[in-house]
């Protein structure tokens, strides 16, 4: 049963430095990790490209296959729920995704921390190391990213599994 949890926040905040460490140190525990990136721009096959002419002539998906890779595009607006079922990993990490209702944790980098956004399900606010701040959410953890022992303990306990998901999304 795969659990998903998400690390979302604002622009320069700290999201991926801290999925690094959360991913580094799950697989250190032996966990599988997959991760989903939500973006606001659409990335597209590079002009010219196989894969791109693939595309061109209609093809959805057109898949590129490499000796220890491959990437998958599919054109449309699709679920991320339905691609995870060619995942088999313990744990789904999502970086981003502030508005979807799934736990999280989020971080407050040095740039602004002042917002009308209220994220839900937040299980600790992450701030970085030797930063002082007050967090306004009530009963919620503030936690250095130093932490990451801890960190990745409250993300093995709190992580959903990722079929409860679907009528979140």
């Amino acid at each position: 049963m795969m659990k998903a949890f998400a690390v979302s926040g604002f622009s320069f905040s700290g999201k991926t430095f801290l999925l690094e460490q959360l991913i580094s140190h799950l697989i250190e525990e032996g966990f599988t990790v997959a991760t989903v990136k939500n973006t606001m721009e659409d990335q597209e096959e590079p002009e010219g490209t196989d894969t791109w002419r693939h595309a061109q002539s209609g093809s959805n998906p057109t898949i590129l296959v490499g000796p220890s890779s491959a990437t998958i595009r599919i054109k449309g607006n699709v679920s991320f729920l339905n691609l995870t079922k060619i995942f088999d990993s313990d744990f789904l990490l999502l970086e981003g995704f502030k508005e979807l209702d799934v736990p999280r944790f989020w971080c407050v980098g040095t740039e602004s921390k002042e917002t009308d956004f209220k994220p839900t399900q937040v299980k600790a606010i992450v701030v970085w190391e030797g930063e002082n701040y007050q967090a306004d959410m009530q009963d919620i953890p503030v936690v250095s990213n130093s932490k990451i022992s801890l960190l990745t303990d409250i993300l093995k306990r709190e992580a959903i599994d990722v079929n409860s998901l679907n009528g979140r999304v």
